[in-house]
């Protein structure tokens, strides 16, 4: 069987809780213009997937598969690709460091960020990255990566949950010119008024908006490359990787049930 026949994969064929994952046979594609096909070797769970996973206002037409972080070899790649050939190892997945002023080199230097929930995925990448982070219930996890202040996100100063909280807390906070940036989506209106008065930003970042929307794209391979430079360097640790399973059906279904 060639390569651009067929390949088993975990899917679902209709949305709802872990048991709707299974063993699916689905076609390879053949990439064009600027996709490339990745054998995927490592995956890592998004916490937008448990929501996908879910999402049950969506039918299911055919076989989905979800994932967003992984590494691996390309196989193959488009007629448009210039950076990439078979046989490279990459990584793909979402960064943060572009629209929330986190730094990815040492000549951006910041004066502060204040990144709430630190200890979580996101959050302790961009802590070792800007060593600013709140939460002091997970305190010697924050220091371990690099935090020099936390702050309790249960406290009346800055609340955790909604990004409608956060921003009533968090808008006094920012010192003038300075920039907010959300992966939360809002439930009601924003409450940026004040932001005003101090000239400040706010920025919403959204998996993947580059690639679909042809924006830039390329951007997005600076940072990661940038990344894992770091990665090499030791810069950023092993010890994120908290556990580790082997790749296969029942050990996503854990993954997800994790969440």
């Amino acid at each position: 069987m060639s390569l651009f026949e067929s390949q088993i994969a975990i899917g679902q064929l209709a949305k709802g809780g872990v048991d709707t994952f299974q063993e699916v046979q689905i076609p390879v594609p053949k990439p064009t213009g600027t996709d490339i096909l990745v054998k995927v070797k490592a995956v890592s769970v998004n916490p937008i997937e448990d929501k996908v996973r879910s999402d049950t206002s969506r039918p299911v037409d055919a076989a989905v598969v979800i994932g967003f972080d992984a590494s691996g070899i390309v196989e193959a790649v488009g007629d448009q690709v210039t950076l990439f050939q078979k046989g490279d190892e990459v990584i793909y997945g979402e960064t943060l460091v572009e629209s929330f002023g986190i730094p990815a080199s040492e000549t951006e230097n910041p004066k502060s960020i204040l990144i709430i929930n630190g200890a979580g995925g996101v959050g302790t990448v961009a802590l070792i990255l800007a060593s600013k982070v709140l939460k002091l219930k997970t305190t010697a996890w924050a220091m371990k990566f690099g935090a020099t202040h936390t702050i309790n996100h249960t406290l009346p100063l800055v609340c955790g949950g909604t990004l409608e909280n956060n921003l009533e807390e968090l808008v006094p906070l920012i010192n003038p010119l300075g920039k907010i940036g959300s992966i939360l989506p809002a439930e009601n209106p924003l409450a940026l008024q004040a932001g005003m008065f101090k000239s400040l930003s706010f920025h919403w970042t959204l998996m993947f908006v580059k690639s679909m929307t042809n924006i830039r794209p390329e951007t997005q391979g600076q940072i990661l490359k940038q990344i894992a430079a770091y990665a090499d360097a030791g810069v950023i640790s092993k010890d994120l990787v908290t556990e580790r399973f082997a790749f296969g059906l029942e050990e996503l279904r854990t993954l997800h049930q994790k969440r």
